[in-house]
């Protein structure tokens, strides 16, 4: 990982007061500088397959992404814009590989998940999202909501 500092991350997921099953899936990787939120749809099929698909598959696309990006000459140091597109191509495959899923087993058919991913990356922060999972930032001891929520409605 090229970032200078110290990463420490912790996270803890509960499944609430309203759903029997925990639909969250979370991964941090202080390897990676990467950290992945995804909270499965409730209410639909298969939202913990979801959550769970979304955060293995944005892992091995910025995991695979950042070491391609190392083993090449000139394109070690990144950039703002690399690592903005890298996080929002995984985003986009996650989505594939979620789609591909539900219409290859009937059991996830409609299965869905929100997903906020975090990279942090030559001394920079790069966020995606989809849904209304949030990101926040702590400053001097207030909490600042830095992403908007997406709606069909």
């Amino acid at each position: 990982m090229s970032y200078r500092g110290k990463l420490e991350f912790a996270g803890r997921t509960e499944k609430g007061m309203v759903r029997a099953n925990n639909e969250d899936a979370i991964l941090m990787d202080v390897h990676t500088g990467l950290v992945v939120v995804a909270d499965g749809m409730g209410g639909y099929q298969a939202g913990e397959i979801a959550s769970s698909i979304a955060v293995k598959s944005t892992h091995k696309f910025v995991a695979d992404g950042l070491k391609a990006a190392r083993a090449q000459i000139g394109i070690s140091d990144g950039g703002y814009r690399h690592e903005s597109e890298l996080l929002r191509s995984a985003l986009q495959y996650a989505n594939e590989v979620i789609y591909k899923t539900a219409s290859r087993q009937p059991q996830c058919e409609g299965m869905g998940t929100t997903v906020v991913a975090a990279l942090f990356y030559n001394n920079r922060l790069s966020i995606a999202h989809v849904g209304d999972s949030r990101v926040y930032r702590l400053r001097r001891g207030d909490f600042e909501q830095i992403t908007r929520d997406h709606s069909l409605r």
